[in-house]
């Protein structure tokens, strides 16, 4: 599985747009076949993971269909966008896919991590910029 920030830097300004994007393995998908996506983060050097939740400030989305060659090697894409803050500094985000097959069992996996660098302080407080997630 593969995550992809765009942009990718060190710095990022005040309410800065990132996306995160993982490509993952979901295999054969069928009537039977739920696939469940999980976004996770957890703080610089921390060890527990906290559940992105979805809301109206975040924006979450999976291709449409699982794609690729063969039944078995088919990926599917999700993507998350976050205007960072700087309480986002040093946090590390992954995602994590659940596919629970009818006559296949379950099997977890997850995703390469994404560690934000540092977010600077907003500049100007009178700015009214966006805040959090976003849609």
């Amino acid at each position: 599985m593969t995550m992809m920030a765009d942009p990718q830097q060190a710095v990022y300004n005040y309410n800065t747009s990132l996306s995160l994007r993982c490509n993952g393995p979901v295999g054969t998908v069928d009537d039977d076949t739920q696939i469940e996506w999980m976004w996770e983060y957890k703080e610089q050097g921390g060890f527990l993971w906290t559940t992105v939740t979805t809301t109206d400030d975040n924006f979450n989305e999976e291709s449409s269909t699982p794609s690729g060659p063969g039944n078995c090697a088919q990926n599917q894409v999700v993507t998350l966008q976050r205007y960072v803050l700087p309480e986002d500094t040093g946090r590390t985000y992954r995602c994590y896919v659940r596919r629970v097959a009818g006559s296949g069992g379950n099997f977890d996996q997850y995703a390469g991590e994404y560690t934000i660098g540092t977010v600077l302080a907003q500049e100007d407080t009178n700015s009214g910029g966006n805040s959090g997630w976003r849609l």
